[in-house]
């Protein structure tokens, strides 16, 4: 249990400074509501107050915590309040964050779906009740202000307040424009009498929420994108889209293979120039469009005859003959599907850009993934300025492959020695540091492995791992302990792959243990070495793949000497850079260490 709370990072931390793991926000649905179930059977209630009205709380003294369990409530539908409260507990003032859902539906809908474990009466009592009736939670609300009435004065001609809360079955006071309306009294007006702007605001998934104040947080850096006709967008970083990554490539297409049809779904004609005037895109061949109707955009390849399309995006278009609304499993699956038929049957290379969850994973239908021919990643980190396009599906080709890019004014440049790049700021003959040759897809890429040992302060040594696999490199250190000698249970570990690089394959095993060795006995490996091989239980280096690639790059690098298994030097074969094979863990640090 002790490692498992390391491993999430919740070990030694305070009550109010908890958080929900992030490996919580992968699980599936019915994990996600396992564990919402004992999360509020331990620290929440179910209840009815004194007016009759049911809710579900959650109580924390970590607002974190608070705004994580809200978020993984949101994920089922539920719109959740966020309050804060006072106490006082042994002469001491403590500050309280309760999530909070009200509502007769929503409460027996949390019960249905989540549930709790007890508070068996409250739950009788509110499975009882009927859900259409009691009072409203007075939360969703639609603001609605004097253009809305006037609106609706043109819609109901001249009927009085009575007789349009007659025909709806609502009720509107005189004075009700003074305040905001219920979503389930527009939704009887929208029914009532039929009107698209009524029926828009109904049957919207907007959750309006009222302004209470707006106060200065201070001083910081930020960049106002301003773009004529909509909202500013205020952010902390300056980003890349992967809409910016495909201008650039239809341009590149455009200018070989022309037309290349551009569709924007999204943004604005207007929004999508001013990126193509930023990136300097002006090709003859490169057509743009704005349009949602997938159905228009069918009609619109006759026309056109492209030799490429790129929609954007795939959760945005939408088939007029389905009635779910755009984004949602249905549409993202038939749009998609619509899409591969056309790209099979007219010849056309066919681009789709896809929204992506929190956890990094494609959103929509797993059948999306299935339909298409190659599934592309663009990944980085926001305070670095590389990006790297992985290929995670390739029906084509192998998987793995990536593509290393620079971020600039201008756009995407491409990285030609994306090694050279990870290893510019690497410190010469430092314990700790050893560089390894990781290889994605067919291209080997050299990175700097980190590792920092240092005497535990608390009972139990500390292990945190930045770029590769915890796991795994917990294994290696127990290799070390039991197969060297190497006395690391009383030592906190940590390792790092510079430049938020990341690594995952077996071949950097022995690269990891020599740097845990190197910084334990504050002894530097050479800088002019690169270190591969596979470590097993038994201490016994294994052999890699790729050997012949992975050392053409390294010698190209300046590179001359190599440490690898023993295994893979036989035969004969030869190496541009001096070789030296190892059978053990020992051997290696006896090479490289002394």
């Amino acid at each position: 249990m002790a490692r498992l709370l390391e491993a999430v990072g919740l070990r030694y931390r305070k009550a109010r400074d908890k958080a929900v793991p992030e490996c919580v926000f992968r699980l599936s649905r019915e994990q996600l509501a396992l564990f919402l179930r004992i999360l509020f059977t331990c620290d929440g209630s179910v209840y009815v107050n004194r007016r009759g009205q049911p809710g579900v709380s959650y109580s924390t003294i970590s607002r974190r915590l608070a705004e994580d369990v809200q978020h993984l409530l949101l994920r089922f539908g539920f719109v959740a309040t966020l309050r804060s409260k006072t106490t006082r507990v042994k002469n001491r003032l403590y500050t309280a964050y309760e999530v909070v859902l009200l509502g007769i539906a929503n409460v027996q809908q949390f019960l249905e779906t989540i549930g709790i474990v007890g508070r068996d009466a409250a739950c009788a009592q509110v499975a009882a009740m009927s859900a259409g009736r009691g009072p409203s939670t007075l939360r969703d609300t639609i603001p609605t202000g004097p253009s809305f009435w006037a609106h609706l004065r043109t819609v109901v001609a001249n009927e009085t307040f009575a007789e349009i809360s007659r025909r709806a079955g609502v009720k509107i006071g005189n004075r009700r424009h003074e305040r905001p309306l219920c979503r389930s009294t527009l939704a009887g007006l929208a029914s009532a009498f039929p009107d698209a702007r009524l029926h828009a605001f109904a049957h919207g998934d907007v959750y309006w929420d009222e302004i209470a104040s707006v106060r200065p947080a201070g001083r910081a850096p930020v960049y106002d994108l301003t773009v004529a006709g909509s909202a500013n967008f205020v952010a902390n970083d300056l980003v890349i889209h992967n809409s910016t990554l495909l201008l650039q490539m239809a341009r590149a297409l455009a200018q070989v293979t022309p037309p290349v049809l551009y569709v924007s779904a999204e943004e604005s004609a207007a929004q999508v120039k001013m990126r193509a005037d930023r990136l300097g895109i002006a090709a003859d061949g490169l057509l743009l469009w704005t349009e949602t109707d997938l159905a228009a955009v069918q009609a619109q390849l006759d026309d056109v005859k492209p030799r490429a399309l790129v929609v954007d995006s795939i959760q945005t278009v939408f088939l007029p003959e389905l009635e779910s609304a755009p984004g949602s499993v249905a549409q993202v699956r038939e749009c998609g599907a619509r899409l591969m038929t056309l790209a099979k049957g007219l010849g056309i290379a066919t681009f789709l850009v896809g929204h992506v969850t929190k956890e990094g994973a494609l959103a929509g239908p797993r059948v999306l993934e299935h339909l298409v021919d190659t599934v592309l990643y663009l990944e980085g980190e926001s305070h670095h300025t590389y990006r790297v396009l992985r290929a995670v599906k390739n029906r084509f080709g192998s998987t793995n492959e990536i593509g290393v890019f620079q971020m600039g004014e201008r756009g995407l440049a491409e990285v030609t020695n994306p090694s050279g790049f990870f290893l510019a700021e690497r410190p010469g003959d430092v314990p700790g540091s050893v560089i390894v040759s990781s290889l994605e897809g067919t291209r080997p890429l050299l990175l700097e492995l980190q590792a920092l040992v240092a005497r535990a302060s608390f009972g139990t040594p500390r292990r945190t791992v930045l770029g590769a696999d915890y796991n795994r490199v917990c294994l290696l250190l127990a290799v070390l302990e039991k197969r060297v000698g190497m006395p690391l249970a009383s030592q906190d570990v940590f390792v790092n792959v510079a430049g938020g690089g990341r690594v995952t394959e077996p071949a950097v095993d022995l690269g990891i243990v020599l740097a845990a060795a190197s910084s334990y006995l504050d002894r530097p490996v050479p800088g002019d070495v690169v270190v591969l091989g596979e470590v097993g239980l038994t201490g016994e280096v294994r052999a890699v793949t790729g050997l012949e690639i992975r050392l053409k790059e390294a010698a190209a690098l300046g590179f001359r000497r190599c440490v690898v298994p023993k295994n893979s030097v036989g035969g004969g074969a030869k190496f541009p850079l001096e070789v030296r094979g190892v059978a053990t863990v020992n051997d290696a640090l006896e090479a490289l260490l002394g």
